[in-house]
C-alpha cells in the first residue's frame, strides 16, 4: 500500500478514497503449516493480499473497488452510504492510508514460504538453545561462576 502524505485530516479526495477500493478482514494469526498453506491459497488469487499490520494482526485484503465510486474516486451515494462508511475513520484517529498500516505484506506464495521457513528456523534455534542450557554441567548465562 502506498503511503499517503496529506496534512489534512480525512482528506478522502486527496487520497483518492483508498479505503473504498478494497475490503479487509482480520484473520487468525497462522500458527501451523496448515494455517500457512491457507495463506498461500489466499495469495494465489487475483487481487488478494495478506498483510500483518503494526499491531501484529493478520489481515486478508480483497482489492475490489466499491461500485459506487465515480471515475474521480468520489462516492456517488455519499448521502445514503452504509453505516460502516459513515463511521470510518473515527474522528479521533487518522486515516490508515496516511500512516501505511503494513508491517509485512504477502502477495506471492514464495513470500509466505520464506516467512514460514524463517519462523520455523527461529523456533528450532530457540529450542536447541533451551536444550543446551538444560544440560547438566552447562553453566547458564545468569549463573554465578
Amino acid at each position: 500500500m502506498a503511503k499517503i502524505t496529506t496534512k489534512k485530516k480525512h482528506d478522502c479526495p486527496q487520497c483518492k478514497s483508498q479505503c473504498c477500493k478494497s475490503v479487509t478482514i482480520e484473520i487468525d494469526t497462522p500458527r501451523s503449516k496448515k494455517d500457512f498453506d491457507e495463506i498461500k491459497w489466499f495469495v494465489l488469487h487475483e487481487n488478494v493480499i495478506v498483510y500483518i499490520d503494526f499491531d501484529r494482526k493478520w489481515n486478508l485484503e480483497f482489492i475490489s473497488p466499491c461500485k459506487s465510486l465515480d471515475k474521480n474516486g468520489l462516492c456517488t451515494i455519499y448521502k445514503d452510504r452504509p453505516i460502516i462508511c459513515r463511521l470510518y475513520p473515527k474522528d479521533d484517529e487518522s486515516c490508515v492510508f496516511e500512516d501505511n498500516p503494513c508491517k509485512k505484506i504477502f502477495t506471492k506464495v514464495e513470500e509466505v514460504t520464506a516467512y514460514f521457513d524463517k519462523k520455523v528456523e527461529r523456533r528450532r534455534k530457540k529450542r536447541a538453545a533451551k536444550k543446551e542450557n538444560a544440560k547438566p554441567g552447562v553453566l547458564h548465562k545468569h549463573a554465578k561462576k
